[in-house]
């Protein structure tokens, strides 16, 4: 094997690259080996398109894995991973707001507890609840929720 099959790959060869980067991809998780690999499909594109031309496919692939890595997880983070502004994943306070549930006894004083699916939460109200009435959750502090009565579904 001589030094030019190094310099002169075809189509396949790189993309044989791109699957060896998204494989250590996937083993590291970083999102940072996804863009060479992009680059390198993008350099067997130009292997294909235009065969015989090994520099430009080089070019290619260092242009791309430069500016992909620069420029593409902006773009992903802002298109794919958060479109709606919504960052509440793993977040089980902010995503706790606005569930309903009932109340598991009377409230005394402002505290009490409430059913939340099948979890009892400590809670406290500014208003006086009776056990089984229907609540909403309006914020968490720490393992306290607070809640208000439930407005009343309508009757089908």
């Amino acid at each position: 094997m001589d030094a030019n099959s190094f310099v002169n790959l075809a189509p396949w060869h790189w993309l044989v690259v791109a699957l060896v980067f998204l494989a250590a991809e996937l083993m590291t998780g970083s999102t940072y080996l996804l863009w060479p690999a992009a680059a390198a499909v993008l350099a067997a594109l130009a292997a294909w398109l235009l065969p015989g031309a090994p520099a430009a496919d080089w070019a290619l692939f260092g242009a791309a894995s430069i500016a992909l890595t620069l420029m593409g997880p902006r773009y992903v983070r802002g298109r794919w991973l958060n479109p709606r502004g919504d960052d509440t994943l793993n977040d089980r306070a902010r995503e706790m707001v606005g569930a309903k549930g009932e109340a598991a006894d009377a409230f005394v004083n402002g505290l009490g507890a409430v059913k939340l699916g099948d979890t009892v939460w400590r809670a406290t109200a500014s208003e006086p609840i009776a056990a089984g009435e229907r609540v909403e959750v309006v914020s968490v502090s720490g393992a306290t929720v607070a809640v208000r009565r439930a407005a009343s579904m309508p009757q089908a």
